[in-house]
């Protein structure tokens, strides 16, 4: 017999992650997902971890290929297309101003201090005024007036 609960267990943390975005509870999913797909063909116990492994490399497989591609974006223009931006996205573009703290140049705004990247090339001393180009690994580039 087959629990038909794991399958709402895994139906209901692959919906969560959508919302939440994050690859944990996505593969905890899959996991729940195998298991129930394993019972439901029900073979002994060493084909059954051979069957479990399979059906998850499927699962996986199905994930990165077709649903982290295909439905994520839909999901993202549809459901979430008036979701506010994230931080991240609404920096890129502004004119910001350049604080130096203990010879680590930052750019300050919205009364936060954001790392920059680039500031050797760029040249800028305390209070100069420069542009935010991009976004690089949590640290933004910049570019003078």
């Amino acid at each position: 017999m087959v629990p038909e609960w794991l399958l709402a267990i895994a139906l209901t943390l692959f919906i969560l992650d959508i919302f939440i975005a994050t690859e944990g509870l996505t593969w905890l999913s899959l996991i729940v997902l195998a298991s129930y797909f394993t019972c439901k063909i029900g073979p002994s116990f060493w084909w059954g971890i051979l069957t479990y492994l399979v059906i998850l490399s499927i699962l996986v497989t199905l994930y990165y290929a077709f649903l982290r591609k295909v439905v994520g974006v839909v999901i993202r223009k549809t459901i979430l297309k008036n979701a506010p931006d994230e931080v991240v996205e609404r920096i890129v573009g502004k004119r910001v101003v350049v604080r130096i703290v203990n010879d680590v140049v930052f750019v300050k705004w919205e009364d936060e201090l954001w790392k920059v990247a680039n500031a050797e090339a760029v040249g800028c001393k305390e209070g100069d005024k420069v542009n935010v180009v991009k976004m690089v690994d949590g640290a933004v580039e910049i570019a003078k007036i």
